[in-house]
């Protein structure tokens, strides 16, 4: 059985997620991850690394940005989407009271892995050795992904973190479902007389300041009352 964790925030609260939501553009992300692995595969003068590193690190940096906003748009649509206004993530990954991962040693750990790659691995000749090549390219990609997992984690353990106090168990959710149909629906039973034979449609009747809209039929005009029965969900 999968875990969720589920929040149930005001429209203020989500408000201010919206706040974090840059761009919504994710072929962004996909841009850069093209771009540091065609960086890690090209070749390098070794002879001062520290312009490579902070490369690889502004590219790192930018893909976090994406992250991030991306992480953000996924809790206002799917706030927006659902139906009990609620915002939730599947996963025992989510139970813990805090993230189990740490931003600046994902960091750390794929900048060193990449510079190893860029620097110290050299890449194959496609045509020459092309089987070497693509277990390159798939170590780099293993890495990327790694990042992008691990920093996609931490963030939605930001977003939750700004929901806490909004945080509801599914017992509370149903509890919710069950005042609002109660409160809503409100079952009216009553009759009202009309002619035999009256030619008409429909027949309209009001109540208060309930309305139903019934359909006569043959059956129905030929009768000197009809009795009706309907559900209103708003008054």
């Amino acid at each position: 059985m999968s875990y969720y964790r589920t929040f149930m925030p005001t429209e203020e609260a989500v408000d201010e997620l919206r706040k974090y939501i840059y761009k919504n553009r994710s072929y962004d992300l996909d841009s850069m991850k093209i771009e540091l692995r065609t960086y890690c595969m090209s070749e390098h003068n070794i002879d001062d690394i520290h312009p490579i590193i902070e490369h690889i690190r502004f590219i790192l940096n930018g893909m976090k940005f994406d992250i991030q906003s991306m992480c953000y748009k996924y809790a206002v649509e799917t706030y927006e989407k659902d139906e009990d206004k609620t915002i939730w993530y599947c996963g025992w990954k989510y139970s813990h009271s805090e993230c189990e991962s740490d931003e600046e040693s994902t960091t750390r750990h794929t900048i060193e892995n990449l510079v190893n790659l860029a620097c110290i691995v050299k890449t194959p000749d496609w045509f020459d050795d092309n089987e070497k090549f693509y277990d390159k390219l798939k170590e780099i990609d293993e890495i990327i992904e790694y990042y992008v997992d691990d920093i996609s984690y931490c963030c939605d353990y930001e977003v939750m973190d700004k929901l806490k106090e909004f945080d509801v168990t599914d017992e509370e959710i149903e509890g919710i479902r069950d005042t609002q149909n109660t409160d809503s629906e409100t079952e009216l039973t009553g009759k009202i007389e009309i002619p035999k034979n009256t030619d008409c449609a429909v027949c309209s009747i009001s109540v208060n300041d309930y309305h139903m809209d019934e359909s006569c039929t043959s059956e129905t005009h030929n009768k000197d009352c009809i009795t009706w029965t309907t559900t209103s969900t708003s008054k």
